[in-house]
């Protein structure tokens, strides 16, 4: 056993498993940006220098976004609702006061959404799809495939000290850098009213992050019948049944009030389903075959995208070695020694008064 343990840990997932803010950092930006090719992987061939600055661009803000929302779940002992409102939060930062493609309609990956939908400055229809994608790709995914991966991991803060103070910084700077990139690159900037008021954004759903009960989003009736044939096929609809319905109704220049209600209404039925379809029963592999679905038709788009040298292949090989590790790890019928975290735990309440385990704290990555 003992020899076993060793040569696990001398592999990539036992390195992974032993600094979970590695791991965290793999897995954002790396599911939001280049498995959907938002940031092209073939760039490392095809133009080196700009693969730099975007891979260092987008460390530095996915990275501290997913760690501090995080730690502020695990801080502030809060559930699922908290970690939607502040995944929302980081959405507006990026996507308004970094990006400002909430407010520029001709920002590149508006399209469509730039002239449908936008008034008083604001891209609603691009709003209502971008913010939920960020929600789900670019925080509360990463952090559920986490936990899942290092389930000893779950109410344990990843920051502490100056590394939370760090995180901060690093984010502040390079949302002001890339502001800066947008104002020079597309000469656009959204002006203080529309930046003044993105930040307001930000702050207020911090806020409300903060005051919302632990069991605001509770829903205690379990998905029946929760199989992992179910929650892939739940998953792998979420961002195409979203983005496609959108685009239809642009292109029949349907009223904007009907697109936002329409998507509102398909954004919260899979929230409703995913959350009783994950809730903790001893079997985490349907809450593995949901992650694999929604990755699925993002990893198609960043294909597509790359044809011409689809080296974000690569990245969709290692993703997938990676679900099918952890469907290994899950087997069907769950050992009760093994933890089950359920979506109420995916971050849970710290334990001060608990020493954090031996793999954990050997990789110096966690401050309890």
């Amino acid at each position: 056993m003992v020899q076993v343990t060793n040569r696990f840990n001398r592999t990539p997932m036992g390195y992974l498993r032993r600094h979970p803010v590695v791991l965290l950092l793999l897995l954002s930006p790396g599911i939001p940006e280049y498995l959907s090719n938002s940031s092209p992987l073939n760039a490392i061939v095809l133009n080196p220098p700009t693969f730099v600055v975007q891979l260092a661009t987008n460390l530095s803000l996915y990275g501290p976004g997913v760690l501090l929302v995080r730690e502020a779940i695990v801080r502030w002992q809060k559930g699922a609702g908290s970690l939607l409102l502040l995944g929302s939060a980081y959405g507006v930062l990026e996507e308004g006061t970094a990006l400002a493609t909430l407010f520029n309609p001709h920002a590149p990956p508006v399209g469509p959404f730039g002239l449908y939908g936008h008034w008083l400055g604001v891209n609603w229809v691009w709003v209502a799809v971008v913010i939920p994608v960020h929600v789900v790709y670019s925080i509360s995914l990463p952090i559920l495939l986490l936990t899942l991966a290092i389930p000893q991991s779950a109410g344990t803060r990843l920051l502490g000290g100056r590394k939370l103070f760090c995180a901060i910084a690093i984010l502040g700077v390079d949302v002001a850098f890339l502001q800066l990139g947008v104002a020079k690159v597309e000469h656009y900037w959204a002006g203080p009213a529309l930046v003044s008021a993105s930040l307001a954004v930000v702050a207020a759903l911090a806020i409300l992050g903060f005051a919302l009960p632990r069991t605001a989003i509770n829903l205690r009736r379990r998905l029946q019948g929760s199989r992992s044939l179910v929650t892939f096929a739940l998953g792998l609809g979420f961002y195409p049944s979203m983005l496609f319905t959108g685009l239809a109704e642009a292109a029949n220049h349907f009223p904007v009030y009907l697109a936002l209600i329409s998507i509102i209404l398909i954004e919260g039925a899979f929230l409703v389903f995913a959350i009783r379809s994950i809730k903790s029963d001893g079997n985490k592999r349907p809450v593995i075959a949901l992650a694999a679905g929604l990755l699925l038709p993002i990893e198609a788009i960043g294909v597509i995208s790359e044809a011409r040298l689809p080296i974000t292949l690569l990245a969709d090989l290692l993703m997938t070695l990676f679900l099918v590790w952890l469907w290994r790890m899950y087997p069907q019928a769950l050992p009760q020694a093994l933890p089950q975290p359920g979506p109420e735990e995916l971050t849970g309440p710290a334990q001060e008064d608990e020493p954090p385990t031996r793999g954990i704290k050997d990789s110096g990555d966690v401050v309890k």
